[in-house]
């Protein structure tokens, strides 16, 4: 079993005595997405537009690339007012 980051690497066996082995190229993918990470600014101006990004990932925190699912998203708060 291999918990860790998705992507493209090696694998060294390094045995107590004798000659290390090297695995050629292996890609790990990432699991089934497990939660939505929703990113950023920290502070937003009445008014103003704001870019976030919602990222699907999987239990390790890795981008769950095959993710295809649909959230509706709800803002709420403060409206700017016209001055």
């Amino acid at each position: 079993k291999f918990t860790g980051t998705s992507g493209a690497g090696t694998f060294t066996f390094t045995p107590a005595s004798g000659t290390a082995a090297t695995s050629s190229s292996v890609t790990v993918n990432s699991g089934a997405a497990t939660k939505l990470v929703v990113t950023g600014t920290g502070t937003q101006t009445a008014g103003s537009p704001q870019t976030i990004t919602v990222t699907a990932k999987d239990a390790q925190g890795n981008t769950a690339t095959g993710y295809t699912g649909s959230h509706n998203i709800t803002f709420s708060g403060a409206n700017s007012s016209s001055s």
